[in-house]
């Protein structure tokens, strides 16, 4: 190698090492400016917030919390929440924002207050499926704002007396020919049906706007969500769901408080009356005592004479 091709060789390794730099350079800049900005609209949006905290917010570098966006990453757009573990609140204050990794076109918004308590896993895991399932679904039927509530907020669980929607079989008539299956031409023998346990219905209700509900019911085991399962989802007024109410559960507000789930009775054994059985037994011993001292009497009478 010449000593031309080793000075050009030189001076490229040198651009290459300056532009991996003020890359990574320009990205943590981005993120700054993220973190400004998230600033800003947290102390706009938190009048609670006392002059000591409002001073932690300003002088401590946030948490930064990501997440894929509602279809995945589509474009490389990502959940982040610019996130302050303020002393003295007991919550997480996260700035709410969508963008690249990059964070160059970062804007919050919404501030939200959670704080983050290990529930049972029954209702986490119900409460992921709804949400799930909301994305899945209705997302062309609510407003971003409303798929925001569902997201973001914690639901009102109520058990409740909506009418549930039979599972569909493979025989069910209103499928299509080819989906049913024919009869076999030796009939089996139908088996005993297996006796189910009684089941919950239990519902979670997201409020959303125009006096509306989102609503996921399904049955459980008890009330504690055990095994819940979702039988349907419908956007219903306020007004019926108040009307198929059984119970309050939990309302939004104290989600993070676990269900109280009230003891099984145990069986009270009754003392008092003997059974038929039991009588018959005992009249009947009693009976063969008299039949032997009968029979015995004679005997004594014979040694007296």
């Amino acid at each position: 190698m010449t000593k031309k091709s080793l000075d050009i060789a030189m001076v490229f390794s040198a651009l290459f090492t300056l532009l991996a730099v003020s890359g990574c350079q320009s990205d943590r800049d981005y993120q700054a400016r993220a973190a400004d900005r998230a600033r800003e609209y947290l102390l706009a949006n938190a009048p609670e917030l006392d002059s000591t905290q409002t001073s932690y917010v300003r002088y401590n570098d946030p948490i930064l919390l990501t997440g894929d966006g509602l279809s995945g990453k589509v474009n490389g757009v990502k959940q982040i929440c610019i996130t302050w573990d303020i002393p003295g609140t007991g919550l997480l204050y996260m700035v709410f924002g969508t963008s690249r990794e990059r964070m160059d076109n970062w804007y919050p918004n919404r501030l939200i207050k959670r704080n983050y308590v290990a529930l049972s896993g029954a209702v986490n895991s119900a409460v992921k499926s709804c949400r799930k399932y909301a994305v899945t679904s209705y997302l062309d039927d609510i407003s971003e704002n409303d798929m925001n509530i569902v997201r973001f907020s914690d639901p009102e669980i109520i058990t409740s007396k909506f009418s549930l929607r039979p599972e569909k079989s493979v025989n069910d008539p209103n499928l299509m020919p080819e989906n049913r299956l024919e009869e076999p031409l030796v009939k089996e023998k139908k088996k005993p049906k297996e006796k189910k346990a009684p089941q919950v219905q239990i519902s979670l209700v997201w409020n959303i706007s125009g006096d509306r509900c989102l609503v996921f019911c399904g049955t459980a085991a008890n009330e504690s969500l055990a095994g819940w399962k979702l039988n349907f989802a419908n956007i219903c007024d306020r007004h019926d769901v108040d009307m198929a109410r059984k119970k309050l559960l939990k309302r939004s507000t104290d989600y993070n408080t676990p269900i109280p789930v009230p003891p099984k009775k145990k069986a009270v054994k009754k003392t008092g009356a003997k059974k038929s059985s039991e009588v018959k037994q005992s009249s009947v011993k009693s009976a063969k005592k008299v039949v032997k001292k009968n029979a015995a009497a004679p005997a004594v009478k014979k040694a007296d004479k």
